[in-house]
């Protein structure tokens, strides 16, 4: 369609059109300029710029950029009588200005939207969180018993492998994978089980949290969860264990497993993190 249509002032930069478009990217125009002199060549400057900063007002003379702008084309001499069209790929904010050196210079703008692969990719991220949720909900549906009857909790026990059968050296460490902790109502516990054969096994557990999986907090700026298994755990200390937490106040958790002062080198640690999650 015919987004713009106008005659150009000499020597002013002219504000011809302004992407809208609902998806980065996703917009073709396709500029027309026409020296409409049948005698005079013409100098023109082809500006894009982006965002509201960018705008110059109808009328204002030529003067120095006040945002980032990129010269499509800087004085391009157009021959008496030439029309020239210009292919441009557009996306949200962008602002196409144009400068003629004489009044003779005519522009047209016509626009078409496009589906190209980062709106595609947007959609279809869109999709797959709607079926995400669809499924979610038929799953709480189908958990119920016949009409009429209570429907059961809307929270659930998940137990997240930390670490399976890791050699924890003396006083060495180990270093769970993070758990997400997006859907969680609350954090139970850690189910964790430290033995050796040569010897009485003795761990401590610690935990941080992040936003990102990037920026962990500092373990020794945390509680710990058990300072010593051989102590918390008198009557079973190299059996399967819980430990209650405290409620991480982020996103993610991983957990770090230290040899406590004569803990044997041949210690193996298993650990699960128990995560009480919401349905939906």
């Amino acid at each position: 369609m015919i987004a713009a249509q106008l005659t150009l002032d000499a020597n002013v930069l002219t504000e011809v059109y302004v992407a809208e478009v609902l998806d980065a990217e996703a917009l073709q125009a396709k500029m027309y300029l026409c020296n409409q002199s049948a005698a005079h060549w013409v100098d023109v400057d082809v500006v894009l710029a982006h965002g509201a900063t960018a705008i110059i007002t109808l009328g204002a003379p030529v003067r120095g950029a006040i945002s980032p702008r990129r010269y499509l084309y800087r004085g391009h001499s157009m021959r008496p009588s030439e029309t020239k069209r210009i292919n441009l790929e557009l996306r949200h904010g962008d602002i196409v200005l144009v400068s003629p050196s004489t009044g003779n210079v005519s522009c047209t703008v016509l626009v078409e939207e496009l589906v190209t692969p980062r709106a595609l990719q947007s959609l279809e991220n869109r999709l797959d969180t709607l079926v995400e949720d669809i499924i979610n909900k038929q799953a709480i549906a189908e958990a119920t018993t016949e009409d009429g009857a209570v429907a059961r909790s809307n929270t659930r026990l998940v137990r997240y492998p930390l670490m399976l059968e890791k050699t924890i050296n003396g006083t060495g460490t180990e270093t769970s994978t993070y758990v997400s902790l997006e859907y969680a109502e609350r954090v139970e516990s850690l189910m964790l089980k430290a033995s050796s054969v040569s010897g009485t096994a003795d761990v401590k557990a610690e935990y941080a949290s992040s936003w990102d999986t990037t920026e962990f907090e500092n373990f020794d700026d945390t509680s710990d969860i058990t300072s010593s298994t051989l102590l918390a755990r008198t009557n079973s200390p190299e059996g399967w264990n819980i430990y209650s937490m405290s409620s991480p106040l982020n996103r993610y958790i991983r957990i770090r497993i230290t040899g406590v002062a004569v803990n044997p080198t041949d210690t193996i640690v298993s650990a699960y993190l128990i995560v009480r999650e919401g349905y939906a």
